[in-house]
């Protein structure tokens, strides 16, 4: 799981500023299983930050994923990021669109891997479309 100090070593690491607007975005992550939009991301750095655009928070979020900081979950309906990430599936609900983490049994993880055929895999992103319990009713 993502945490503040991880998160801003990485940034660092990366070579990247850690502007007020960036750290904001990092505080919003952090602990958040929602997998949340863009949109759910900017609403909430807003009410903290004022005046931080959606463009900003996009183009943070976008840096973030392209330094392994969080996921893109394509598959998902809107795009949607994932503080969280290591290896493991998404159960995405086809009547609410909510997403849920499902843990991947490490030898589930060794076998796609190998299945690779030799090549060198970053991670491993299962999604699951399924209705979820509230949504079967």
């Amino acid at each position: 799981m993502l945490t503040s100090e991880r998160a801003v070593q990485r940034v660092r690491d990366a070579g990247l500023r850690l502007t007020p607007q960036r750290r904001v975005v990092i505080d919003v992550l952090v602990g958040d299983t929602s997998h949340p939009r863009a949109e759910d991301v900017a609403d909430e750095v807003s009410r903290r930050m004022p005046g931080v655009s959606l463009s900003t928070v996009y183009k943070t979020l976008h840096e973030f994923a392209g330094i392994g900081l969080v996921r893109e979950l394509e598959g998902a309906g809107p795009m949607r990021f994932d503080p969280d990430s290591g290896d493991h599936a998404h159960m995405v609900c086809e009547g609410c669109g909510s997403v849920t983490d499902l843990e991947i049994p490490s030898s589930v993880a060794k076998e796609l891997a190998s299945a690779a055929r030799g090549a060198e895999v970053d991670h491993i992103d299962i999604t699951v479309h399924a209705t979820c319990p509230s949504c079967a009713g």
